[in-house]
């Protein structure tokens, strides 16, 4: 998800992601300790009806610090891999700069496709340092309550409540940042339609963040 933000604000192109859907049994996200091959990446994407020239897999190595991120972009049409890379993401790196982690693919995106670079607007961009794993797991916390629905509700969360304080924190933490302020607003109008006395737990915190750290109005209005 992140690294369809950074392609949606760095270039013209548009992205979506696709993630392994365990649909029998107990639903939820499929994990799996191999990358899946070119090929099947492929056959799985146009099932799901993708227009798109190209794909890239992505494969997290989460076992031991610091993590590592394989990279690989498949032109679809043929299943052919044309750049394979690798990022290291050190959590508790108090100077992470989290376009480190893609600069690597985002260069070979741009090269393949011919697509310009773009300028980020400044508030759009995401916390750094000790600041970016908080916004990662907060992306995964409203992936999390988008697909509730498919998961049997609110009543398949463990702690919906954390999902609220951990994106919450981040926008404390992060007051003048655009990307982590929408994001706990994305979250919020996430969980009110599974759970809205969760949300109303927390109208009076949300008021006081908007009173005490209000955007500048030229970012509220990007």
């Amino acid at each position: 998800m992140f690294l369809e933000q950074e392609l949606f604000f760095r270039t013209p192109l548009s992205a979506q992601t696709l993630i392994p859907w365990v649909t029998e049994g107990s639903q939820g996200y499929m994990l799996g300790q191999r990358p899946w091959t070119d090929a099947h990446s492929a056959e799985v994407a146009s099932r799901k009806d993708v227009d798109a020239e190209w794909i890239v897999i992505v494969h997290l190595h989460a076992k031991s610090d610091p993590w590592t991120v394989d990279f690989r972009l498949v032109r679809m049409a043929r299943a052919i891999c044309e750049y394979a890379g690798s990022a290291t993401l050190k959590l508790d790196d108090p100077v992470l700069d989290p376009q480190s982690l893609v600069s690597g693919i985002l260069s070979a995106i741009r090269e393949k496709t011919d697509a310009k670079e773009l300028p980020i607007p400044s508030p759009y961009d995401v916390p750094r340092g000790k600041g970016f794993y908080p916004y990662l797991m907060s992306l995964e916390g409203l992936l999390t309550l988008k697909t509730a629905k498919r998961a049997g509700g609110i009543e398949s969360l463990h702690s919906p409540r954390d999902i609220i304080d951990r994106v919450l924190g981040l926008a404390v933490d992060c007051p003048s940042n655009i990307a982590a302020r929408l994001l706990l607003i994305q979250t919020a109008r996430a969980m009110k339609e599974i759970a809205p006395t969760i949300v109303s737990e927390y109208e009076s915190r949300l008021e006081r963040l908007e009173r005490e750290c209000p955007l500048e109005q030229s970012t509220q209005g990007s």
